[in-house]
């Protein structure tokens, strides 16, 4: 779903096309008429293109109180705006009838827009994606997509998507790395985890901190898997009791968290639990160690 700041981005762009500005400070004058602006009465004052009235419904279509309003919300995205991705993502969600159907709906819908975006637009922005918001339905939809994989058991396949994002998108402001990270240790592939931990060494994720524990292990080192156990467990105090089993996860994620919070650690959990369960003897380890 996009975020307030994208849309308000949209809707300065908006604002500024076809004008120009002899200068610096003219621009700022111009941009200073939005300050303390809400964005919902900005967007109201504009008259929105097919894509942007596309975008809005399905935003609407994020916070309505039932399905069926929400369906209607996304049908009207797609009448307004056939190939608009995030409309027809969701609905492939709750439409399709197999895995297989699904699939092939999602590919469909990213194919076209990734040809909205444009081939030399992924040339030119390949790395910095997320930095402009004409890049993030597709961002989004890749996300979703890979999520889906991932979900569907079919891993291999999943890290390849993840690690796409990445290369399109070299800071990560998605969080793609949380689920990439453990994913690779679920598979046993170390080479590729240690290639992502190398490209986030300064990140402070509980996925990655945790991750890093079984990576030692899986390595034979379980003197640094201790050691790097303390500095999790002093990341999070929640989150072990997930790992061993001694709390399971809810029925519904939260929406969000704050630091060091029970709801960080039920986050974390959802793509920890999967990769040490793969590994027995380093769950073993966990439990037996305490």
């Amino acid at each position: 779903m996009p975020s307030l700041n994208e849309k308000f981005s949209r809707a300065l762009d908006r604002a500024k096309a076809g004008r120009e500005f002899k200068d610096k400070a003219e621009l700022e004058e111009f941009l200073n008429q939005f300050i303390g602006k809400n964005i919902d009465e900005l967007v109201e004052s504009q008259e929105l293109g097919p894509e942007d009235q596309a975008l809005e419904l399905v935003d609407q279509a994020g916070e309505a109180h039932s399905q069926a309003e929400a369906l209607d919300l996304l049908r009207r995205a797609v009448e307004v705006d056939p190939k608009y991705c995030e409309a027809r993502v969701q609905l492939a969600q709750w439409k399709s009838r197999s895995d297989g159907e699904l699939i092939r709906r999602l590919d469909e819908a990213i194919a076209d827009e990734a040809d909205r975006v444009g081939e030399a637009y992924f040339k030119k922005q390949k790395g910095a994606f997320w930095g402009f918001h004409e890049t993030r339905p597709y961002m989004r939809a890749c996300f979703g997509r890979a999520t889906i994989l991932l979900a569907m058991g079919r891993l291999e396949e999943a890290q390849k998507a993840l690690r796409t994002l990445i290369l399109l998108n070299k800071q990560d402001n998605q969080g793609v790395r949380m689920a990439l990270g453990p994913l690779c240790l679920r598979r046993g592939d170390l080479k590729a985890y240690r290639a992502l931990r190398n490209k986030f060494k300064k990140t402070m994720d509980l996925e990655l901190a945790w991750s890093d524990v079984l990576e030692a292990l899986l390595q034979g080192n379980a003197e640094k898997a201790a050691a790097l156990r303390a500095e999790a467990r002093a990341e999070n105090g929640y989150l072990e009791a997930y790992l061993i089993g001694h709390r399971k996860l809810p029925k519904h994620l939260p929406a969000s968290y704050t630091w060091e919070s029970p709801k960080q650690a039920i986050c974390a959990a959802v793509h920890l639990i999967p990769a040490w369960a793969a590994h027995p003897e380093a769950l073993a380890w966990l439990k037996r160690t305490r």
